[in-house]
């Protein structure tokens, strides 16, 4: 794994890195001492990920930070939003 040097918009002018990894389905990613990713399924397109995170933590897909939410219209049928939790 190497990582891939990445120019950073944070306020603090430092260069932020992003480490590119391959998982398998059911491998898991652990960030600091609180926050665990799980790669839960793989198929097409798209990848499913689980975050296990405390609950003051808070987590959101990066298009609802920028405001970019597609309709479910907009969306193919197999990434389409759905109410359940696998």
């Amino acid at each position: 794994m190497k990582p891939v040097p990445r120019p950073s918009e944070a306020a603090s002018g430092r260069r932020q890195i992003m480490l590119v990894m391959t998982r398998k389905v059911g491998e898991r990613i652990v960030i600091g001492d609180h926050v665990t990713i799980t790669v839960v399924l793989i198929g097409g397109n798209s990848v499913r990920v689980g975050v296990e995170a405390p609950p003051e933590y808070t987590v959101m897909r990066r298009e609802l930070l920028d405001g970019n939410i597609p309709t479910p219209n907009q969306l193919p049928a197999a990434e389409a939003p759905r109410d359940h939790v696998d």
